[in-house]
């Protein structure tokens, strides 16, 4: 209920903290699934598919692409309404100035749904307001890409060096889709990565997270239906504090 603390229990990350909820209410958008990825320039060992891979770690590069050819394009498994894009650069080849294009009808013309001019290292939130998306592309301007460096100061990093881009992510709402409930907490999750595996000397152990209702005596555990294919595992917890 409104009102109540909980505690959230990560073990995947060995994490622990305290909230309260703020508000139950239909979901305004949810992260959406990429069928697919390409690009206009990639190298072989850091390609497009890097950009969505969820792992900050990796990351898509368009070095010594033609001046046109600095982009990425994804393709929605599903028909939405796109609401905000979040992507993540990596200084100092970062996009200064890029643009998101959409794409209404499969092969149809690209539509200029957001022109960002202030592109910088980290993460960095689009809002969008589209309907009926199938696919969705980010340009990097060319000549908004010479003299970049760190910090958001000028270096000497060329523009034929190419963009990082660690991740992309689309948010929005599937057409024809009801939205789920979500729980609003009074200050954020430290980390969106709860249960799953985890390989420790070759073995893989599945790993457990709880949320503890501090207010209530109601126990609910159990996994996702899917574990086998999602790696992920999850069991939620409710008793007196």
């Amino acid at each position: 209920s409104i009102g109540d603390r909980i505690g959230i229990a990560t073990t995947s990350q060995g994490d622990s903290t305290k909230h309260r909820i703020v508000d139950i209410r239909g979901a305004t958008d949810e992260q959406l699934q990429v069928a697919s990825v390409d690009a206009g320039a990639q190298e072989a060992h850091l390609p497009a598919a890097n950009a969505v891979d969820g792992n900050r770690g990796s990351l898509w590069s368009s070095y010594a692409g033609a001046p046109d050819s600095h982009w990425l394009r994804l393709n929605l498994s599903e028909v939405s309404n796109i609401t905000r894009v979040r992507v993540y650069f990596q200084e100092p080849r970062h996009a200064p100035v890029f643009q998101v294009e959409v794409q209404t009808t499969p092969g149809g013309p690209w539509d200029l749904a957001a022109n960002v001019t202030d592109g910088r290292h980290g993460w960095q939130e689009v809002t969008l307001d589209y309907n009926f998306v199938h696919s969705l592309r980010l340009v990097a301007v060319y000549e908004s890409m010479w003299n970049r460096g760190f910090d958001g100061q000028k270096g000497a990093e060329p523009a034929w060096s190419g963009i990082w881009l660690n991740e992309i992510q689309v948010f929005g709402r599937i057409v024809g889709r009801t939205m789920p409930t979500v729980i609003v907490l009074d200050t954020p999750v430290t980390t969106d990565h709860i249960g799953g595996l985890r390989e420790i000397e070759g073995r893989y152990f599945e790993l457990a997270a709880e949320v503890v209702n501090m207010e209530r005596t109601v126990t609910i555990t159990g996994d996702h239906a899917d574990f086998y294919e999602s790696l992920e595992g999850y069991s939620t917890m409710m008793m007196n504090a």
